[in-house]
């Protein structure tokens, strides 16, 4: 198990803390600035079609936002550091992505 609490350089650190299943209850600007905050915090938003908008799976409306709120820190020179993503795909999605047929895009 990884340790922050020493301080032997040959003791593991704690690179990241993953906290997975960000969906549309949780607050935009909370999961910013926690990120920011704690930038150990890495954001896991489970994709999977057939699950969309149910507990802990974000809708594409929300990932969209979340994209445009980090767009709109970047362009304002407020967002370093930046916040840690990790897109977990389950499901269909997998296979879809890697047949590249997959919409990655936020554009309605």
């Amino acid at each position: 198990m990884p340790s922050t609490t020493t301080d032997d350089a040959s003791s593991p650190k704690l690179a990241a803390l993953g906290f997975c299943g960000a969906d549309d209850s949780v607050n935009h600007r909370h999961l910013i600035l926690l990120g920011k905050t704690y930038p150990t915090i890495e954001w896991g938003i489970l994709f999977r079609p057939d699950k969309e908008g149910q507990p802990r799976y974000a809708t594409r409306q929300w990932v969209c936002r979340l994209a445009e709120l980090l767009r709109q820190n970047a362009v304002a020179d407020i967002a370093p550091p930046p916040i840690r993503l990790a897109a977990h795909l389950c499901g269909s999605h997998v296979n879809n992505l890697l047949s590249s047929s997959t919409d990655t895009s936020c554009a309605n």
